[in-house]
């Protein structure tokens, strides 16, 4: 029976306690929790029957309509479910989600969360009595928010498990709208990317409707307010309040949107046990409960501001109420480091997309597979982070390695980059294990690795060296690269039109072809600084634990600093368009036509490859282009131009984003730092447009420029690609974290021949 299984996560006592509240009487009001004790959820289940209760009716309406597309949008096609709903009660409405989640024929485990152990253990035995499920596991949680918040994770199921969170009966409204974003992001900080959110937002209906829903002609809402005291007594031990000494009173604030349920003295009266002592006159107001009303901008911003974006909005207009399908949207990483070191806080949002990639997009339809030539599967992408972690980080701090996986280190150290010309010249690479490692195995490696050295290293409780910050410096920025990387390998699992990832949310708009050719911004003869600069005192570089920069961190190729005279030269306002790149293609022979990589043709049509799956080409002409060096070199010179030189390229970055001497930059609003998941649509205005979603080309080969010294920590990094093949590209992609895309001496480099990474190219001319 599902009414014997319910998991007891306790400490119902922090909620129900003398000094929670003694506190709240010093602020005249008493703790809403106390309402939903026993008699108090079965006297508000009676409230729900009621006919000027019209919430009830509204949202139920709502679900009977629309509960199999909720369901589509709470539940992921691939990933396992875990669905839990807050504060269930009685479960009438939620039995029409699960019988929606029934016909899906998706495997849910539901969980419903309350309070009181009876009364969920009777809405359990009649969700028994009236469904029957194949494919929906039902259980009850008894505890409170905070302690399940504590233990969600021993409920997701699984370490790729997508969690759906399920807060109905407009209950949010118990929260002022600060205070409703608090309890939100409370749960977007601990769910992982792409989790969901359902939440029922009752809004600003008229005052009459309003005043009647809270003060119903049978009195029950009366009842059921006064019981408030009837709890405070028990928790007491004995009967301090007296429901005959206090009215109900119901107020609604029409111009803030609230309705404020108050109990009102009749007479003068003493609250007394112990030390504590309360005197209330006759006519004073104690405070039972808030509902908060919010129209649909309140509520967007509520949702964005609690880190959730909302994926759909189902309404039922008369009167207005809706209900709001949200994912735990990207975190908004820092645009310029509060300090020069990574915090723990910086590094957990990172890992966040991390784990979000590996436990999410990554499945056994995708990850053992190679989707890129010359490239590993997946699965080493997995083992890669952790193991380079591991050893440098081990190396550094002299830990043990982590969870005794040593043979890991042979397998995973480092990945495949051959010479797109000539596969068989390639650098030093680790073995390829004779079977990888389950992806489980490894989502436990890295759970494992990240306990034994970062939260350990970062915890505070560390005096760290400088040449140790750097050290995880260094592995910060590598795994963010790594993100970038494996992303772009996984827009190309995308093999027909059917496919798509609801998990990143709703396809972007659809743009329109751009119909101007780009503006030309004309510079003269200039000096531009490049690079980092370190310290020149010799004795101070000898020492270890300094570090060879002045402030911030840099790679090898970053640095030193230096200057670089370059003569006049005009470029493109903005980078070449899916569009502009179509028509010059459209215009060779069908021989040497030759689409990107970014593209795929399927039944003679064309498609962009993009996180949300493959969309059709013509919706996103107005896109930058992404493809080889030599492609876009081909396109420029068919219009008698070329590709920017780096410092070119640098010198009108500095100019759009009015760079001096600074080594960081925000490039808040702009196409990069995981601010979205698309490339920006590319304007016919005339405006200097950067960062639109793609890293940009420049026609300089990657070199060893004056003053270059491999990387002490990290030797390898550049050194190995000096072979004349590879060219230095600039700015960032969608997917670039701010810390590398906002710096300005970071310089990224590929292949010429290179097609599948997040590149696009601009015009230049020389004058």
């Amino acid at each position: 029976m599902i009414s014997n299984n319910i998991i007891n996560i306790g400490s119902l006592e922090v909620l129900f306690s003398p000094e929670i509240i003694e506190q709240c009487l010093k602020v005249c009001q008493l703790p809403t929790s106390l309402l939903y004790d026993e008699k108090g959820l079965q006297l508000f289940d009676k409230i729900t029957g009621t006919e000027e209760y019209y919430l009830f009716d509204c949202e139920l309406s709502i679900l009977q309509r629309d509960s199999d597309a909720i369901a589509q949008e709470l539940l992921s096609p691939d990933l396992p479910n875990t669905v839990v709903e807050l504060g269930c009660g009685a479960m009438h409405k939620t039995k029409h989600l699960l019988d929606a989640f029934e016909r899906t024929g998706k495997d849910v485990n539901f969980y419903a969360l309350d309070l009181n152990e009876d009364e969920l253990r009777r809405g359990l035995s009649q969700l028994e009595q009236h469904a029957s499920y194949k494919h929906v596991k039902v259980a009850g949680i008894c505890g409170c928010f905070d302690m399940f918040l504590k233990n969600i994770d021993k409920f997701r199921g699984s370490s790729n498990g997508q969690i759906s969170i399920l807060y109905l009966g407009s209950s949010i409204g118990n929260f002022n709208r600060d205070s409703a974003t608090k309890f939100i992001k409370s749960f977007s900080d601990r769910l992982a990317i792409g989790d969901k959110f359902l939440l029922s937002f009752d809004h600003r209906n008229s005052a009459e409707l309003v005043e009647r829903a809270y003060d119903d002609s049978t009195r029950v809402t009366e009842t059921f307010e006064k019981n408030i005291l009837t709890s405070a007594n028990r928790v007491f031990g004995e009967d301090l309040f007296n429901e005959n000494d206090w009215d109900y009173v119901s107020k609604y604030e029409e111009d803030l949107g609230v309705h404020r349920a108050y109990l009102r003295a009749k007479k003068d009266l003493t609250i007394a046990k112990g030390p504590m002592v309360f005197n209330f006159k006759a006519g004073h107001l104690l405070l039972c409960e808030e509902s908060w009303k919010s129209n649909d901008n309140e509520c967007r911003e509520i949702i964005h501001n609690g880190n959730f974006v909302v994926d759909n909005v189902h309404t039922n207009t008369t009167p207005s109420y809706s209900v709001y399908v949200g994912s735990k949207s990207f975190p908004i990483l820092p645009q310029i480091p509060k300090e020069a070191s990574i915090s723990l806080e910086e590094w957990s949002q990172t890992r966040d997309i991390w784990l979000f990639v590996t436990n999410k997009l990554l499945n056994d339809s995708n990850i053992f597979n190679v989707w890129i030539p010359l490239r590993h599967p997946f699965i080493f992408y997995m083992g890669h982070i952790p193991v380079f972690n591991d050893i440098y980080l081990s190396r550094i701090f002299e830990n043990p390695a982590t969870a005794s996986k040593r043979e890991y280190w042979d397998w995973f150290q480092r990945g495949i980059d051959p010479d797109v010309e000539n596969p068989e010249q390639c650098h030093w690479h680790s073995q390829t294990p004779p079977k990888w490692p389950s992806p489980n195995e490894l989502r436990s490696y890295e759970v494992a690795s990240w306990q034994n050295h970062i939260l350990k290293l970062l915890d505070g409780s560390h005096a760290l060296s400088p040449s140790q910050k750097r050290i995880l410096w260094l592995c910060y920025e590598h795994v963010a690269m790594h993100i970038e990387t494996t992303l772009y390998i996984y827009v190309q699992s995308f093999q027909h039109p059917k496919q798509n990832n609801t998990l990143c949310g709703l396809p972007p708009s659809k743009n329109l072809k751009l119909k101007k050719d780009p503006s030309w911004i004309k510079f003269p003869n200039a000096q531009v600084l490049q690079g980092l600069p370190i310290r020149s005192d010799q004795k101070t570089k000898l020492n270890s634990e300094e570090p060879d920069e002045q402030e911030f961190f840099g790679w090898d190729n970053e640095k030193p600093l230096r200057m670089k005279q370059i003569p006049s030269f005009q470029i493109a306002n903005r980078p070449i368009s899916n569009g502009e790149y179509l028509d010059y293609l459209e215009s060779k022979p069908a021989d040497d036509k030759h689409y990107p990589k970014s593209w795929k043709v399927i039944d003679g049509k064309l498609y962009v490859t993009t996180m949300y799956g493959l969309l059709p080409l013509e919706s996103y002409h107005s896109w930058p282009v992404m493809a080889s060096f030599e492609e876009l070199n081909d396109y420029a010179a068919s219009k008698g131009c070329r590709l920017p030189t780096e410092e070119e390229l640098n010198h009108f970055y500095d100019h759009v984003l009015h760079r001096k001497s600074e080594t960081y930059v925000s490039t808040k609003g702009m196409a990069t730092g995981f601010q979205q998941l698309h490339p920006a649509n590319l304007k016919d205005d005339g405006t200097h447009q950067i960062f639109t979603g793609a890293w940009e080309w420049s026609s300089t080969v990657l070199d060893k420029h004056e003053g270059f010294e491999p990387e002490a920590l990290y030797p390898d990094y550049t050194k190995d690609f000096f072979d004349g093949k590879h060219n230095v590209v600039l700015g960032g992609s969608f997917a670039t974290v701010p810390r590398i895309a906002n710096r300005r001496s970071f310089r990224n480099f590929y292949q010429r021949q290179y097609q599948y990474a997040w590149i696009t190219a601009r015009l230049a001319k020389s004058i």
